[in-house]
Formats: structure tokens, C-alpha cells, sequence
């Protein structure tokens, strides 16, 4: 998994540089000959090489996921019936298709997540009887407030066009921010055990991550709010310390939801 992460990290960060440099060359740099050439050239060929490595990647991915669907048989496919509304057999047909191509996709998801953490308990090196239930990082969404600044940042510097210099710093910190969100966003893995909480927390300007556990049973009090971006879990054990899991989706919270139910004691209280 941080093999593919940190790949798809690179590629996004070239493909950011590329952007910065075509832009650039066209906005502070575009009187300066030969300069605004060599930046553009620069810009345009990185571009068409991440791109390509990109492509490459997902057929990659995609031959990988094709030969392992082949290699196992897909259990039966329960589709919905039409609803009755639809009395045409022709929209019938439709709709059983496109019922079908969704729980085909389901399925897909299920064993590419089922696959994606098994290899995190090996890369974990966890114990054999301990199976990992739920792996998720923080949503995009819970850092909005970068987003909404890097998107400022670019506005202003194409509102500030006529002066190359505050153009281009604009510029700059707008790009910044996005490639701030993709460093941020792999930085911060909630796990979920059959045994316990784990979280796992990577600081920018360190390479040793640190660690948080919290078992089942030492479970006091748990809490649970909705914030702007995302949801926030908060979850207090009976020595007074607390894990925090916050920036998640609301179906990663409904899944989170359902293992708690069962793995909590029933002395745990709730709100």
C-alpha cells in the first residue's frame, strides 16, 4: 500500500511541478528569453512523462486485478428486482443490467479491501490472530480549509496578472496548498482490530511514525459529533487517556459504527 501511495504521491507532485513551470512561463518569465522556453519545454515534457507513468500504472493495476478475477469465480450475483413502476421490458432489462454492473463493482471493492489489508497486516507485521476490520486514512474533505485557500491563492494570481511578480508568488502558494493536502492526507491511518483502536500518525519532519492503541475492553466513554468536512470519534479509556479519530466520511463512520457496537463492552457509555 505505500509503495502505491507513495507513487501515486510522486505522480501528483509532478504533475503539480509541471503545471507551475507551463504557468510560470507564461506569467513571470514570459519577457525573459530564453528562460520562459526552457521552463515551458521543462513544463510540457515532465507533464507528458508523468502522464505516461500514470497510464502505465493503471493498466498495470488493471491487467493485476483482471488476471486475479480470473483466477477466482465470483460468488452469485443477487440483483433487485425492477421496481414495478417500470412496466417495459426493455427498461427492465436496463435497469437489471445496470443492477448488476453495480454489485459486480461492489464485489470488486470488497476484495480489493479485503486484499489492501491483509498486505497492511504484513507490512504491519501483526500478530497472526489479530485480522485487521477497518483501514482508513482522513477524508479530503477534512482539509478543506487549505483547499479553500489554495483556490484563493490562484484566483488572486490571475486577477493580479498585469504584475508578473505577485502573479507568480499567488501562483506558488495556491499550488503549495494542494500539494500540502497530498503530503497531509496519507499521513494520519485509523485502524480497527478484532483486538483494538490503532492510530497512526507520520509528522511531516519525521521519518518514525507514532503510534496510539486502545484495546476493546479498557473502553470507558465514547463520543461522536459531526464537524464541517468530515465526522469526529472520540473514544476515552478507563486510565483517562483518549483516541481521537476524526476527518472521516460518513459511511466510513456508519462502518466504524457497526464494529464498535460489537466490540465495545456493554459498561461502555455512549453519546
Amino acid at each position: 500500500m505505500t509503495r502505491k501511495k507513495s507513487a501515486q504521491t510522486l505522480t501528483f507532485t509532478a504533475i503539480g511541478v509541471a503545471f507551475a513551470l507551463v504557468i510560470s512561463a507564461l506569467t513571470y518569465f514570459a519577457e525573459a528569453y530564453p528562460a520562459n522556453f526552457v521552463l515551458l519545454g521543462s513544463g510540457v515534457v515532465l507533464l507528458f512523462v508523468a502522464l505516461i507513468l500514470a497510464q502505465l500504472r493503471l493498466w498495470r493495476e488493471g491487467q493485476a486485478e483482471g488476471a486475479a478475477a480470473a483466477a477466482t469465480r465470483l460468488a452469485p450475483i443477487n440483483v433487485r428486482p425492477a421496481p414495478p413502476e417500470l412496466k417495459h421490458g426493455r427498461f427492465r432489462g436496463i435497469w437489471e443490467n445496470l443492477e448488476e454492473t453495480r454489485r459486480l463493482m461492489e464485489i470488486k471493492e470488497e476484495k480489493a479491501r479485503q486484499q489492501e489489508r491483509v498486505q497492511e497486516k504484513k507490512r504491519l507485521s501483526l500478530p497472526e490472530e489479530e485480522t485487521i476490520l477497518f483501514m482508513e486514512e482522513r477524508s479530503w474533505l477534512s482539509l478543506w480549509p487549505v483547499g479553500l485557500l489554495s483556490l484563493i491563492c490562484i484566483a488572486s494570481s490571475a486577477v493580479v496578472s498585469e504584475t508578473g511578480v505577485f502573479s507568480f508568488v499567488w501562483l506558488v502558494l495556491g499550488l503549495g496548498g494542494f500539494l500540502f493536502i497530498a503530503a497531509v492526507k496519507g499521513r494520519t491511518t485509523y485502524y480497527l482490530t478484532n483486538f483494538r483502536i490503532l492510530v497512526r500518525k507520520k509528522p511531516l519532519f519525521e521519518r518514525a511514525p507514532r503510534w496510539s492503541a486502545m484495546p476493546y475492553p479498557e473502553v470507558k466513554r465514547y463520543s461522536c459529533c459531526q464537524v464541517l468536512g468530515g465526522c469526529k470519534l472520540t473514544l476515552i479509556a478507563k486510565q483517562g487517556t483518549s483516541i481521537v479519530l476524526e476527518g472521516l466520511a460518513h459511511p466510513h463512520l456508519e462502518a466504524i459504527a457497526k464494529i464498535l457496537l460489537e466490540k465495545l463492552p456493554a459498561t461502555a457509555e455512549g453519546h
